[in-house]
């Protein structure tokens, strides 16, 4: 491993059906203790970009290194181990508890059933308060319960902070989505105190209050290209209006 503790993507290019280009030479950089936001219309390549930093995607041109290591290089074990993924729809046909969809998220360390895995558990679904319904049938939950036990599953994939300093990152895509105002909360500062405990965050985000408050850095994604990346602080009405093409007067509504 190198000194180089970042998720990054270096000139990723990502082309689909006839010539559809999805990403077009994207550049970007997360790192441990920070949240990174993806801002961007609909179609800009924000799922897109999130899956090639997973190695869900695997990019037509251009690479994904983790901690200096290109992932393509990394046993499918080892970079379970390093990244979580949480999807923006996981469909659940069978009715497991959530605590089980939880202790999935262990699988890549070998358990899922220990003492500690069960403690790595139980905290996971306080953080993201569905310790109540941990014996319940997740087919019978609400969207944004299932979206909260889906949440918690990534975290504990990467809860333990690797023994020879190499990062771990947890990359969400549309956290909040189906959340109330008071979980999307809950969920933001649980992706916050994941980055305080020395993980990386890399979340794709639509309320652009939400990742003023809680980013760090903002990606503003458009076209398949960066277009921009700015303090979460600076995010503001005038740069709202010029990414998502809102008239100046309505701007404010949103950041």
């Amino acid at each position: 491993m190198s000194g180089d503790r970042t998720l990054s993507a270096q000139d990723v290019v990502v082309v689909r059906g006839r010539g559809r280009l999805l990403l077009d030479r994207v550049s970007l950089t997360a790192r441990p203790g920070e949240v990174l936001a993806i801002l961007g219309p609909n179609g800009a390549g924000k799922s897109t970009l999130l899956h090639v930093l997973s190695g869900l995607i695997t990019p037509d041109s251009g690479q994904v290194r983790l901690d200096g290591t290109p992932i393509r290089h990394m046993s499918p074990e080892t970079l379970a181990r390093r990244r979580a993924l949480m999807l923006q729809s996981v469909h659940i046909a069978f009715p497991f508890r959530v605590h089980e969809i939880v202790a999935l998220g262990r699988a890549p360390h070998g358990g899922g059933d220990g003492m500690r895995d069960g403690w790595i558990i139980d905290q996971a679904l306080a953080r993201f308060d569905i310790g109540h319904l941990a014996e319940r049938d997740v087919t019978t939950l609400s969207g944004g319960e299932r979206q909260r036990a889906n949440l918690a599953r990534a975290l504990v994939q990467v809860w333990d902070a690797p023994t020879d300093a190499a990062s771990r990152f947890l990359l969400l895509d549309e956290p909040t989505a189906s959340l109330d105002p008071a979980h999307q909360l809950t969920a933001l500062e649980a992706a916050r105190r994941f980055a305080g405990e020395g993980g990386g965050v890399v979340a794709v985000l639509h309320d652009l209050r939400l990742a003023r408050a809680y980013a760090d850095r903002v990606a503003l994604l458009r076209g398949g290209r960066i277009v921009g990346e700015i303090l979460g602080a600076e995010l503001d009405a005038g740069r709202a209006a010029d990414l998502f093409d809102l008239p100046p007067a309505r701007a404010p509504l949103f950041a």
